[in-house]
């Protein structure tokens, strides 16, 4: 799947049961996977092993002509590497299905890898079976740093639940008790719950989480910041303004314009 999206639109903090392998093509930011954050460079290629979280977090003053962070992502299920390790055992395919870890690759093997995930957007279907197999090889074989990850406590699974609901919900006026029936306990018992578990209350996690949206719009459009604070959830735009300044040290204003480099007099948050 060749992806080319703004950098506030790529896909947040997820897990699924594919596998996934992944490469940048264009952007800088930071990736993570599992509970490991780092930078990531444009040399190297990662294949995440199933159900671990990960997600890339772009730099949205790193963009293409058109403004978009390239990518490219490969998904499979299990059993087509448990059918490849059948069929073609001289794969070693079976390195990856006794050791699911995640891999990230760089040199030799990754610059292969990516050559042939960007040449497969043109090719036919059978050569892309074909291609996709000396990937998984490659994979399976080529030196590789890599990092584990283990299942999640009910806490954290319970916390990850509500920051994917958070992420489709956060546009329009949430209320506790919703968020509370999301992860089935009453309101008391979540209030009390999500304090111990992050420090935090929820509106306040809610609301640093449109903040953070509110961020990278203000880096990548020029709607009036009004506008941009109401999509994102805010219904006041004084109280907007005030968690901004403590969020961020600065105005609305003041930070789009230290990230675009000059004011822009189409913005207000008046």
């Amino acid at each position: 799947m060749y992806v080319a999206v703004a950098p506030h639109a790529q896909i947040p903090l997820h897990s699924h049961d594919e596998w996934e392998i992944s490469t940048v093509l264009y952007g800088r930011g930071r990736r993570t996977l599992g509970s490991s954050t780092t930078a990531f460079s444009l040399e190297e290629v990662v294949l995440v092993g199933p159900k671990m979280p990960h997600c890339w977090e772009f730099d949205s003053s790193c963009v293409d002509r058109e403004g978009h962070i390239v990518n490219i992502t490969i998904q499979f299920p299990t059993s087509f590497l448990q059918g490849l390790a059948l069929a073609f055992p001289e794969l070693e395919v079976e390195v990856l299905l006794s050791d699911p870890d995640s891999r990230i690759f760089v040199g030799e093997a990754a610059d292969e890898m990516r050559s042939l995930m960007i040449k497969m957007r043109t090719s036919s279907q059978e050569k892309r079976v074909g291609m996709l197999s000396r990937i998984i090889m490659l994979a399976a074989t080529g030196d590789s740093h890599r990092t584990s990850w283990h299942e999640p406590n009910a806490d954290q699974q319970r916390i990850q639940s509500l920051e994917a609901w958070m992420a489709c919900n956060f546009v329009r006026r949430v209320r506790v008790d919703e968020a509370a029936a999301h992860v089935g306990m009453s309101r008391s018992s979540f209030c009390t719950w999500h304090k111990r578990a992050t420090s935090l209350t929820f509106i306040t996690a809610l609301n640093q989480y449109r903040l953070q949206r509110v961020a990278a719009l203000l880096s990548s459009h020029t709607s009036p910041v009004s506008e941009i604070a109401w999509t994102c959830g805010f219904q006041s735009i004084p109280h907007f303004n005030h968690l901004f300044r403590r969020q961020y040290g600065c105005s609305p204003e003041a930070y789009r314009a230290s990230h675009f480099g000059t004011s822009s007099k189409t913005t207000t948050s008046e």
